[in-house]
């Protein structure tokens, strides 16, 4: 219930005030106060709320608020999108029958069914295809009644095969999501696998070209071919914007595709166009469909400000990218609750970054160690690896010499385990361990290996974000 109020808009709120006034009859005062106390309280337990006057059965008062709050959002919401019309018609539809009115019921199912397969709504069409077969056997309409069972079987096989990509591309995000960027020969090999068993669909259907476009995205992201990932991303961002259904459908998807296309032009060093990308990426979040919720609002403002923080960072303008730190970090406590912590993650190490060029290694320190430190987070492989490697560069630069000792042996064993110890790894954290001035020989060596290392394809992404090599040779010098 907490987080449902939390989780309403303005609109929402006030809504929900008109609704609840018309179907609450003698109590109203007392759901609303529950609501109002919820809305205005930052933490709110069973045993604050039976202190108030207005809470007397709270678990069964709490039940309550929230199917009524369910009830109001579903009346806001009537016919915010393809699918909630396609619903409310169904649902329309089978009152109808119920109530004896079988013919008007027919009506209300034929107009879902033109929505449905505008919208490539397939299972909503195996609803309406079985509501009609009952409908249509229940006047004894027995022809009838037969082509809607031949219907269902051909909206089956529509579901099925859209079911089919949606569980390949479903698997390598999983796969992809699990492990981060590409760091050799065996990781692209299966993302290689993944892509190349490609469906043959018989289905001219624009979710199955979303989908197969999704793969192909991948994979040529996993290949580094930029230009490819590029021509695919158009196509697929080309692909929601001629259909509204598929931005209904998939908003976070469209969301997540310019996000992608801005970073795709950041891998080509095409600044002018990926900040031009983000800029269409914050105006969109004045859009009806993300600005009515707040998870929506929270992953598009993380997502904008990490690719303007990542161009200020590998362009070197440490400066540029603090100051827009300093404006938006004022905002963190609207949006740092409402999305996923990979995003937020993602964002802390371009703080993390920022922090350390800057020189203000506390800071840096107390960030990485959120992240270090957070058992709960096991997705995104990179994140974890990078992270620790930060975190041995900044007690390196604090001087932590007994500190350093114990936590570059704890990364070195944490990644053996994890299968994530790299060659730069190796390189970064061996030369962290051998620090001594009587040991110039062996730290050269290492410095080496990492200017090799730089121009290794599997290995150079490692040297973008923080250019360990550099900072080596700095410490040499």
């Amino acid at each position: 219930l907490f987080e449902l109020i939390k989780s309403m808009t303005m609109s929402e709120k006030r809504f929900f005030k008109i609704f609840s006034q018309r179907h609450i009859i003698g109590e109203e005062n007392q759901y609303l106060q529950l609501f109002d106390f919820i809305d205005q309280n930052k933490c709110v337990g069973n045993n604050l709320l039976s202190q108030q006057g207005f809470a007397k059965n709270i678990s069964a008062e709490k039940n309550y608020l929230y199917r009524l709050i369910l009830k109001s959002l579903n009346s806001y919401y009537f016919e915010f999108s393809y699918k909630m019309k396609v619903q409310n018609l169904i649902s329309s539809a089978e009152i109808l029958a119920y109530k004896g009115l079988e013919n008007q019921g027919l009506k209300l199912l034929e107009k879902a069914k033109k929505l449905a397969k505008e919208a490539e709504l397939f299972s909503h069409l195996i609803t309406i295809d079985q509501t009609e077969f009952e409908i249509t056997s229940k006047q004894r309409n027995y022809i009838k009644a037969s082509e809607k069972l031949t219907e269902i079987k051909e909206s089956i096989n529509y579901q099925n095969e859209l079911v089919d990509i949606q569980l390949k591309t479903t698997a390598l995000y999983a796969k992809r999501q699990q492990e981060g960027g590409i760091r050799n020969e065996n990781e692209l090999e299966s993302i290689n696998q993944f892509s190349n068993q490609h469906l043959k669909s018989g289905l001219n259907s624009k979710k199955t070209l979303l989908f197969n476009n999704s793969l192909n995205i991948t994979h040529a992201h996993a290949k580094k071919d930029y230009k490819a990932e590029l021509t695919e991303l158009n196509e697929i961002i080309k692909l929601y914007e001629e259909n509204l259904f598929l931005r209904e459908y998939s908003l976070k998807g469209y969301i997540s595709s310019l996000y992608n296309l801005a970073n795709t032009y950041r891998n080509l060093s095409d600044f002018k166009n990926a900040l031009k990308t983000i800029d269409k990426l914050d105006i969109l979040r004045k859009d009806t469909l993300i600005s009515s919720s707040k998870e929506l609002t929270a992953y598009t403002f993380y997502l904008s400000n990490n690719i303007r923080l990542f161009i200020y960072i590998i362009t070197k303008q440490f400066d540029v990218a603090s100051e827009h730190y300093q404006t938006i970090k004022k905002d963190y406590h609207l949006h740092e609750n409402n999305t996923e912590k990979p995003v937020i993650y993602e964002h802390l190490m371009l703080v993390i970054r920022i922090n350390i060029e800057l020189k203000d290694f506390k800071a840096a320190l107390k960030k990485t160690n959120i992240i270090i430190n957070d058992n709960t987070f096991k997705l995104r492989n990179d994140i974890l690896t990078y992270v620790r490697l930060l975190n041995l560069v900044i007690h390196f630069e604090l001087k932590n010499d007994f500190t350093l000792e114990y936590l570059s042996s704890s990364a070195m064993n944490y990644l053996k385990r994890k299968k994530r110890l790299f060659k730069t790894e190796k390189e970064v954290i061996n030369f962290i361990r051998k620090f001594d001035s009587n040991n110039k020989k062996g730290l050269l060596k290492i410095n080496t290996n990492l200017i090799a290392l730089k121009n290794n394809p599997f290995e150079k992404s490692m040297f973008s974000f923080f250019d360990f090599q550099d900072w080596v040779e700095q410490k040499i010098r």
